[in-house]
């Protein structure tokens, strides 16, 4: 007779993951067992299946989109009909939490990833079994076998043959990578090494085996390895970069990604490491930083090649310059003798080409120092009808030549602004220059105006209009640009470099203001331009927002330096009053004292206020602390100057309930200004 045949169906498994990588490694490891192997995409396509036909045993991920596994479990053992079907829950999430999760729902057993074949053979095996034997006694069986399982688990072989075995079943996945990956105990015992780790590194993966991996590739790690291990151990896993060595003892530069793996009680069994070649992009890196440096280099050697080109060109044009102009105005005087009418005609031309030729010098001068952040702005109180008739002043022969009437509208009581008083009245002359030139002969009028910007009165606002050919707007959205020029030229103008409203906006946005401009053709124009206007309170605003500022002590000290003659030329005050306002500014902490801007100087005498919160102690170290640096100064080694450095300790301003800190502010700039007010009219009445 011949045997009859087995008809007893294979156990079906079916396997949930949207992962398909991790679906197909499930069915690799158990293609082996003789089961009946079905797999899900989602947790909705799971749950079609087993309504129409019941597995014995379902492998189900806990992460998955739309539905997770959780949903599955409790929506399985929420059904008569698919309650008794044992759930294995496969999961990245280590933690008891996420086990106590699944517990709830009703799985029966957990794997944790990467997934260990032994272990799950061993719980699928057993599970299957349970199913197959009746549901009427699954339930009764399930405690004892769980209680073997657990045994069987334990008594696992944890030699180093048997850990490269299972792991080398794995490989017909993990060679498919570009990158080495490698697996270690935790004495660093290399257990697997793949295919990609051959091609990096020139180790065959038996030659490798069982070898200690730090000592074979030579690992130099960014970071302490004390601190990598214990991050590892920590959060259980760790990314970083290091230099290995191959073979052929070449460095590869690699970026390391390394996952601690437990077993099922908890306890740390293997590191997975997956490191990829990052050589040629290091070497990448590494040449365009190199060619950074290099670029950064030759723009440093070409700026400063500039400075030092235009410095030379400059001193060497403007002596020769200089000359010309001199001798050409000695012709002009008269004084080398009488010309006729066509003569000083042309000798007009030449002075007025000189002129052109100077302002040029002076725009690529500015423009460089702009550029290269050696241009400075010292601001200070200014006085804007002042500097308003001192450029229609300077500028009112060039007006009249032309046949142009200069005038300015002021409102009254304009308050002082806080601004660089040179750079205001440069900024005044390039635009009064501009209108003069784009208005023709005989033209009514180029108008100066000042008043408080209506949107925000904490600004001035100043214009220059003229009634000259005016801008289409395609040029005014480009006036501003450097070395932008008008191509649509009355026929009279000059030509300049195109420099002159560029250094304008530079010019005014360092001082807090802004600038723009309104025009229409053969209609005239109208630039415009912003100040700050001078509030003590700004600047005493931050310091009182201090909680180190002792209130109940303020002390106004005052430097005053008298000359017995006047300085030779405006240059000179001004870069002496600049080292001098540095050296005061070394001496005291920026977060409780303030150098106020400049309010009293003449052409004998400067002085300078310091808004010092310090108690009398305090005021008397910071008195000598300043006298002793400005002592040290070169000039003041000179006969003729003398020095005064003296304090003066306000009444206390009181924190009130309620009063906000602009109000403690408010009160405190009035103080300091009726004592600095005080001292000025004092010592005029004393000097004059």
């Amino acid at each position: 007779m011949k045997p009859t045949p087995d008809t007893t169906p294979l156990p079906r498994i079916l396997i949930v993951d949207d992962e398909r990588t991790n679906r197909d490694l499930l069915e690799v490891m158990l293609t082996q067992e003789g089961y009946e192997l079905l797999t899900a995409t989602s947790g909705e396509e799971a749950l079609a299946m087993v309504a129409q036909q019941a597995p014995d045993v379902i492998l189900l991920d806990i992460m998955m989109p739309d539905m997770d596994g959780y949903k599955v479990v409790e929506k399985l053992k929420a059904n008569l009909a698919t309650r008794n079907i044992p759930v294995i829950m496969v999961t990245a999430l280590n933690d008891r939490h996420a086990r106590l999760l699944g517990l709830r729902a009703g799985a029966e057993d957990f794997l944790t990833k990467p997934v260990d074949r032994a272990e799950l053979r061993v719980r699928v095996r057993n599970l299957s079994r349970l199913k197959t034997s009746g549901d009427d006694k699954y339930s009764l069986m399930l405690e004892g076998e769980v209680g073997s399982r657990t045994a069987d688990l334990v008594t696992r072989t944890q030699t180093l043959e048997e850990q490269a075995v299972v792991l080398t079943e794995q490989a017909a996945l993990l060679d498919l990578a570009q990158d080495a990956i490698v697996v270690r105990d935790m004495d660093n015992r290399i257990l697997f090494w793949s295919r990609g780790a051959e091609v990096m590194y020139g180790w065959l993966s038996k030659e490798t085996l069982g070898r200690n991996m730090y000592e074979l590739l030579k690992i130099e790690l960014s970071e302490p390895i004390e601190h990598v291990e214990a991050t590892l151990l920590r959060q259980g896993q760790w990314e970083g970069e290091g230099i290995h060595h191959r073979r052929d003892g070449t460095r590869v530069a690699v970026a390391g990604r390394w996952a601690l793996q437990r077993d099922a009680e908890g306890t740390p069994v293997r590191i997975l490491t997956i490191n990829s070649d990052i050589t040629d992009r290091k070497e990448a890196d590494s040449k365009r930083k190199r060619a950074e440096e290099a670029l950064d280099q030759i723009r440093t050697d070409q700026m400063r090649f500039k400075d030092e080109f235009l410095s030379h060109v400059s001193h060497e044009l403007r002596s020769p310059l200089t000359a010309i102009k001199q001798f050409t105005t000695i012709i002009l005087s008269g004084l080398a003798g009488e010309l006729n009418k066509e003569q000083r005609e042309y000798q007009e031309i030449v002075l007025r080409n000189i002129r052109q030729l100077q302002s040029m010098i002076d725009d690529l001068l500015d423009v460089t120092r702009l550029e290269s952040g050696k241009l400075s702005v010292e601001l200070e109180t200014v006085s804007v009808p002042s500097a308003v008739r001192d450029t229609v002043n300077t500028l009112q022969e060039t007006a009249r030549v032309k046949g142009i009437t200069l005038s300015y509208d002021l409102a009254p009581d304009l308050p002082s602004v806080y601004a660089d008083p040179t750079r205001l009245r440069q900024i005044l002359i390039i635009l009064l220059d501009n209108a003069i030139k784009f208005t023709s002969d005989g033209a009514v009028t180029v108008l100066i105006k000042a008043r408080l910007l209506t949107e925000d009165p904490r600004f001035l606002l100043l214009e220059v209009s003229d009634t000259g050919c005016g801008m289409s707007p395609e040029i005014t959205e480009r006036i501003f640009e450097r070395l932008f020029q008008v191509s649509e030229r009355i026929q009279t103008s000059r030509k300049g470099l195109g420099l002159g409203l560029y250094i304008c906006k530079e010019l005014v946005t360092r001082q807090g203001g802004r600038i723009w401009v309104n025009s229409q053709p053969q209609k005239g124009t109208t630039f415009s331009f912003t100040l700050p206007v001078f509030s003590l309170t700004h600047l005493l605003a931050p310091l009182i927002k201090n909680d180190k500022w002792p209130t109940e002590s303020v002390a106004l000290v005052v430097v005053e330096i008298c000359l017995l003659e006047a300085w030779r030329s405006k240059e000179s005050q001004e870069e002496w009053s600049q080292e001098v306002r540095g050296r005061i500014q070394h001496c005291f902490l920026s977060d409780l004292n303030v150098l106020l801007p400049n309010m009293s100087a003449g052409l004998k005498r400067e002085c300078f206020f310091v808004a010092a919160f310090v108690d009398d102690k305090g005021a008397s170290i910071l008195v000598d602390i300043i006298r002793e640096q400005l002592a040290g100064l070169p000039f003041f080694k000179q006969t003729g100057i003398t020095i005064s450095v003296s304090y003066t300790m306000l009444p206390p301003v009181l924190r009130d309930a309620g009063a906000s800190t602009g109000d403690l502010a408010t009160r405190m700039a009035a103080r300091l200004e009726d004592s600095v007010k005080s001292h000025t009219i004092s010592e005029t009445i004393n000097h004059g």
